[in-house]
């Protein structure tokens, strides 16, 4: 009686219309034991750190509200997976994992766009990148740049039109031969291929209406996804080992689609881009003659062809920054 008293007195003293409150609860689970926390912030939600440890449970995570982080909720040992939410970009779901007896042992945290921040049953290791890789990258950007420089002398383009561009660094151990796929315009469909309860052995991705070659082996039937008219892949992640292969490849999309191949065993990784208008352009890495043993991703924008420019495959550019 009393609340209801001193809001009534608020919504005559302030002239506050009605506003739907919307709560709800989720009950706690785990056991439950140590010390009590709860986060707390002004404003929505932009971003989300979690820590995990070797092969077992969280061990710890932190949100930030706004610009302000919260405290680390548990321990932030060893590096943390951080996922950057875009604006108008809100958690709608955490999922997961845990033992009654002791720890929470998996945390999936599911945002309105489909995207995802995914932990569980991992050590995180700094990824090793091999030297040739690097340089690799570092050419094959250069080449895009140079390639795109050159189309806007050509087509005469005045009007400055943002790129977007930004790269995912390759995690898994990098030995055999080195990949990058290349095709014009977007990605439209994505096969892969894996091995009966183990790692991933090969992928391919179809840009327009041409599949590029397949990167690994194609073995065994292969799980293929076909993207619908304005839809883009926006987030990698999976499990790798660090001594050999991707364990486990799951492409996400715009609509909140995914492609899920492979086994949830080894080390968490979760790609995304940097900027909410971005989309998968390329993936590099190294293969060999078994598998997938390393994947690196690169973000940015599809552009239509400027009007009177002689067009060739589906008619799309890729922008680089």
């Amino acid at each position: 009686m009393i609340y209801i008293l001193i809001f009534s007195l608020y919504c005559l003293t302030a002239g506050a219309q009605y506003l739907p409150q919307y709560y709800s609860f989720s009950p706690a689970v785990g056991s439950g034991s140590g010390t009590s926390y709860s986060s707390s912030g002004e404003g929505r939600i932009t971003a989300i750190r979690v820590w995990e440890i070797n092969g077992a449970y969280i061990r710890g995570f932190q949100l930030r509200y706004g610009y302000a982080w919260t405290p680390v909720y548990g321990r932030n040992i060893n590096e943390e997976l951080e996922m950057l939410l875009f604006e108008d970009e809100a958690i709608v779901q955490i999922s997961g994992t845990y033992n009654p007896g002791n720890f929470i042992y998996q945390l999936i945290f599911v945002t309105n766009r489909g995207r995802f921040l995914m932990a569980d049953l991992v050590l995180r290791i700094s990824a090793l990148l091999n030297w040739s890789l690097e340089e690799l990258l570092f050419y094959s950007r250069m080449i895009y740049i140079l390639i795109f420089s050159l189309y806007c002398l050509t087509a005469g383009a005045q009007s400055y039109v943002p790129q977007y561009y930004s790269f995912s660094p390759a995690v898994g151990r990098g030995s055999g031969t080195s990949y990058s796929s290349s095709g014009e315009g977007r990605i439209t469909a994505i096969r892969v291929w894996e091995i009966n309860g183990a790692y991933i052995r090969g992928f391919q991705l179809r840009y327009g209406y041409a599949w590029t070659p397949v990167y690994g082996r194609n073995i065994n039937e292969e799980l293929e996804m076909l993207l619908f008219e304005d839809e883009a892949i926006v987030q990698i992640s999976g499990k790798y080992n660090p001594g050999n292969f991707i364990y486990q490849l799951i492409f996400v999309t715009n609509r909140g689609r995914f492609l899920m191949a492979g086994q949830p065993t080894g080390q968490s990784f979760n790609f995304y881009p940097r900027h909410s208008q971005s989309e998968l352009r390329f993936i590099s890495g190294r293969n060999d003659s078994s598998g997938i043993t390393s994947i690196a991703a690169h973000w940015g924008m599809v552009y239509p062809v400027a009007p009177g420019v002689p067009m060739s495959g589906n008619g799309t550019m890729l922008g680089l920054h």
